[in-house]
């Protein structure tokens, strides 16, 4: 785990979105950027800003996700059950955290890219 104080200019993200980011009892909106070689989380900012929390080097982390379609089974979501299949868990040496996703797109793009 690195804590750098931002990300420079040059660098373009290869994915980009926010997420609701929960450690332990903490949630909060964060903005997840894929970079070639790191993870970054961020906190979003007044416009397009974000400010970096998190600086995760890639061959540190762990990506977990689970639930019933990875079985290929389809989930119920009209209840709100479907909340795992949008949700997976970012381990590093020092920590952990669950990202829940807006879709299971989203979180189904990001797991074939971090995994890929």
């Amino acid at each position: 785990m690195k804590r750098n104080p931002g990300v420079p200019r040059t660098t373009t993200p290869v994915l980009s979105t926010g997420v609701r980011l929960s450690r332990g009892r903490k949630r909060s909106e964060r903005r997840l950027l894929l970079l070639q070689d790191e993870l970054v989380i961020a906190k979003l900012q007044r416009g397009t800003s974000v400010r970096p929390q998190l600086r995760l080097a890639l061959d540190q982390l762990w990506v977990l996700s689970g639930g019933t379609e990875a079985a290929g089974e389809e989930e119920e979501e009209e209840d709100g059950s479907g909340e795992g299949s949008k949700s997976l868990i970012l381990a590093w040496p020092t920590g952990s955290c669950l990202a829940t996703f807006d879709s299971r797109a989203l979180k189904e793009l990001w797991v074939g890219t971090l995994l890929g």
